[in-house]
């Protein structure tokens, strides 16, 4: 007798932790306004911004789920800021036309901050053999002397499923 009710306190234990696991994984995937001394962007709900000790990204964000066949072991949307020390708003844009299959659409804006130049671009790039289409906002922050290339990554097939909630980064991502 004493062994059940040992056993039923273990059981109910496992069952309390798995939800506050579940919760908890949840909320990553919930929309959330990441904010640094440099830069603000909202990330929308369904992707998740892990935190990482070391990164070569500034800020990164990536689907819950992945591509469907060959495409399995790519997520279905990534987000990530590289920051340039040192280059200007042209020396990046010229890197990303570079490294692109195609630029699709190229705007530079002119109703900025003063002290920042931006550029929004869309096209294609091939990265491990797979093509992706690209979304770019890249700033420059004069007086810094940096730019901020935000890019999103989203697998062909699930633009229609990821277009608003690029749209509504790219729109939010703003440079301090």
């Amino acid at each position: 007798m004493e062994i059940w009710i040992i056993g039923i306190v273990i059981v109910a234990l496992m069952v309390y932790a798995s939800t506050k696991i579940k919760k908890n994984a949840a909320k990553a995937f919930e929309r959330e306004v990441i904010e640094t001394d440099e830069f603000c962007v909202t990330k929308p709900e369904g992707l998740m911004h892990p935190l990482r000790e070391r990164s070569e990204f500034a800020f990164e964000a990536f689907s819950k789920s992945f591509g469907n066949g060959d495409l399995r072991n790519f997520w279905q949307v990534n987000a990530e800021l590289f920051v340039h020390g040192g280059k200007t708003l042209e020396d990046v844009c010229e890197e990303v036309k570079r490294s692109s299959e195609t630029i699709a659409a190229e705007e530079i804006l002119k109703d900025t901050p003063l002290d920042q130049r931006i550029c929004l671009m869309e096209g294609e790039q091939i990265i491990d053999e797979v093509k992706k289409l690209v979304f770019w906002k890249i700033v420059e922050n004069v007086p810094r002397k940096k730019v901020f290339e935000f890019r999103v990554f989203v697998l062909e097939k699930h633009l229609p499923d990821f277009i608003s909630r690029i749209e509504e980064m790219i729109e939010s991502f703003r440079v301090k």
